[in-house]
């Protein structure tokens, strides 16, 4: 089994394009285990002054994830890391998650040969099931704002210790055949977060890939169930406008506005359940 190695990873972002630069602004900090790498991040980000921080963990024991849920992060068989970097200029909170959840698809897509979508707004799907998932926060600290992204990635699963409602809707990348390596996906991850943060403060906008994260998303077009806020919808997922915004039509013709919460269900509009 592949261990995570900070001297790795640092080694492969110093080979990649502006690496060299961009990791002397950082730092990548790898730990046997850890309560949530999103909580670490942030206390790193507070005490020392760096432009980005990652950090990675072999497990976390109070990983978070939407909604309060627990993260479950089996020891040695995921890739558990949080991005977190400082605020420059203007950042749209709604569609950091999105622009990170494109980034992410397109990175993965790169080491792997499995067909992946994006389920509004950021979990990333392998044949229909979670493979990754990705959490963002924003913090005020003392002295500034920052972004925090937390991911994690299924390298591999131990089924006997998988809760039987997380078999049926996630997957990992060992199941589906693929051979993934952890410290190659973190420096690939890494990398493209520091470039998607640089890009973020230059001016890009969700706007400026809108089509693209269109082009990803397994969720337009089919008949879905919502969390949004304490409220559960039910219709068709119609659109997603420039600012992350998806749109759904209810079954009495109304249309609703999501900014913000979870799909939990999804399907082709002639199988999905009718609500009572």
């Amino acid at each position: 089994m592949d261990k995570l190695d900070a001297s790795v990873i640092e080694r492969d972002l110093k080979r990649m394009r502006e690496g060299g630069r961009a990791l002397r602004e950082g730092a990548v900090l790898v730990f046997p285990s850890v309560t949530s790498t999103n909580d670490i991040a942030r206390d790193t980000m507070l005490h020392d002054h760096l432009s980005w921080v990652a950090i990675l963990a072999e497990e976390q024991t109070a990983g978070r994830g939407r909604r309060g849920r627990n993260w479950i992060s089996q020891p040695g068989n995921g890739l558990f890391f949080s991005y977190a970097h400082a605020i420059q200029g203007v950042v749209i909170p709604d569609a950091w998650p999105l622009l990170v959840a494109l980034c992410v698809r397109d990175t993965l897509a790169e080491l792997v040969h499995s067909e992946l979508t994006v389920k509004w707004p950021n979990d990333i799907l392998a044949e229909g099931k979670k493979v990754c998932g990705i959490l963002t926060e924003a913090r005020q600290l003392a002295d500034r704002a920052v972004m925090i992204t937390g991911i994690g990635v299924n390298v591999r699963l131990d089924l006997e210790r998988t809760p039987e409602d997380v078999k049926n809707r996630a997957t990992s990348f060992e199941t589906l055949g693929e051979t993934v390596d952890r410290n190659r996906l973190a420096s690939a991850l890494i990398h493209a977060l520091t470039l998607l943060k640089r890009d973020v403060a230059a001016g890009l906008r969700f706007g400026d890939r809108v089509d693209a994260y269109r082009a990803s998303c397994e969720t337009l077009g089919k008949h879905v169930r919502a969390v949004h806020g304490n409220t559960v919808l039910e219709g068709v997922a119609e659109a997603i406008d420039e600012h992350g915004t998806l749109f759904m039509r209810d079954r009495t013709g109304n249309r609703h506005a999501l900014f913000s919460g979870e799909i939990v269900e999804t399907a082709p509009l002639e199988r999905m359940r009718t609500s009572p």
